[in-house]
């Protein structure tokens, strides 16, 4: 009888039983990875491109963007913080899918810090994130370092299904571009200086947390992919940009989505885009223009409000449901009463058919389109006004070993 044979019937015998241990986590080792830009310096109006090299599945939590930005003369970073500099992201996958996209996200990026993130949490990003309207930065030599959390980045990394990693296979030799904004619209003019006419940026970098996961785990998902492919539910948003100085306002939002869940009006000063001593991304104070609104969106033949509202108190009070304060989690965010009249005005409204759903929406096509239809009750000199609306609706990613789809 062979060694190994006597040993098992000698176990057999004796009642022994020896068995591996079970892990006791799905993941083996995780760890910050660094994903490096094509160039280690950009200037205003360039395109920041990163080639992803992923192997392991990415924490979004636990993922930043960060580089260091110097510029010609002081300046001041105000509303968005650094987030001010980028004026457009793209996001596609290793077969050439687009994954997201977001334009003017600068604008979009002051209104979701002021709505939509806890007050605490921006108050800790508050230095790194460049999110202080008192602070002058230096000039010069003097380089900054600043971090973007990745989940203010992109909803790509906003998962529905909260914790959820993203698939290797999905980030696994995808590009992301990063469109500089002008100096005009990114920056302000420090307090009583010349006002800068450049910024530069220098050694951008994507820090991702990797998670390599144990043998077991990978081989289910990996013949998942391979079968049915993986599922990642997410948000993308869409803008649509109008500037008028009429009274009355109707427009259009021109895209098809399968589920819209959200749509966000903000009001902006058009001669404060692109001046360098205003904060471009501040929206209006009401006094400034006439304060007596009447508004609806309209899709298809549906209305939302119902009835039409008259009055800003009601106007912030909806908005604050499309945002779900009043309704699931109990964070505070920045944008309350008296900030909505001085700078965070909006029109917002929700279009989940039901809270607990995260992907449940509305459909918006060609036959039933989204249009904003505003009237100020009030005649007078009205301001140019730029409005920028925001789309929000539920993309899904299917991921499989050689390839990924992405519906809307």
């Amino acid at each position: 009888m062979e060694k190994g044979n006597a040993n098992a019937s000698l176990l057999h015998l004796n009642g022994l039983r020896y068995q591996m241990p079970k892990p006791l986590s799905t993941t083996l080792v995780r760890t910050h990875k660094k994903q490096y830009s094509q160039r280690q310096s950009y200037t205003h109006g360039d395109t920041i491109v990163f080639d992803l090299n992923i192997s392991g599945q990415v924490d979004p939590e636990m993922s930043y963007l960060t580089f260091e930005v110097s510029s010609d003369q002081n300046y001041k970073l105000s509303c968005g913080g650094i987030g001010a500099i980028i004026r457009d992201i793209r996001i596609s996958s290793k077969n050439g899918v687009e994954l997201d996209r977001i334009q003017s996200y600068n604008a979009w990026l002051h209104m979701y810090l002021l709505n939509q993130v806890d007050q605490n949490r921006l108050n800790y990003w508050q230095r790194l994130f460049g999110h202080d309207d008192d602070e002058d930065f230096a000039h010069g030599n003097a380089k900054r370092r600043f971090i973007i959390p990745c989940c203010w980045l992109s909803g790509l990394f906003r998962p529905h299904v909260k914790s959820q990693k993203i698939p290797a296979h999905l980030l696994s030799g995808a590009r992301v571009e990063i469109v500089l904004e002008n100096v005009g619209r990114a920056f302000q003019a420090a307090t009583d200086a010349t006002p800068p006419t450049k910024f530069d940026v220098f050694n951008p970098t994507l820090v991702l947390m990797e998670h390599t996961l144990n043998d077991n785990t990978l081989k289910v998902l990996t013949e998942e992919s391979a079968n049915n492919g993986l599922e990642y539910v997410y948000d993308r948003v869409f803008t649509s940009i109008e500037t008028t100085s009429n009274i009355t306002m109707n427009t259009q939002i021109k895209k098809a989505v399968s589920q819209a869940t959200s749509i966000t009006t903000t009001f902006h000063l058009a001669n404060d885009q692109t001046d360098i001593t205003k904060a471009s991304f501040n929206g209006v104070d009401i006094g400034t223009i006439n304060d007596v609104i009447k508004y609806q969106y309209r899709l298809g033949s549906n209305y939302f409000p119902h009835q039409a509202v008259d009055n800003w108190e009601e106007a912030f009070t909806i908005g604050d449901t499309a945002f779900r304060r009043m309704n699931q989690d109990l964070s505070v965010t920045g944008n309350d009463w008296m900030e909505y009249l001085t700078g965070g005005v909006h029109l917002s409204v929700p279009l989940k058919t039901d809270h607990a759903i995260s992907s449940s929406g509305l459909a918006v096509n060609n036959s039933a389109t989204i249009a904003l239809e505003l009237t100020y009750d009030k005649a007078g000199d009205q301001p140019n006004i730029v409005y920028y609306t925001f789309l929000t609706y539920t993309a899904l990613a299917r991921v499989f070993l050689n390839q990924v789809s992405a519906k809307i």
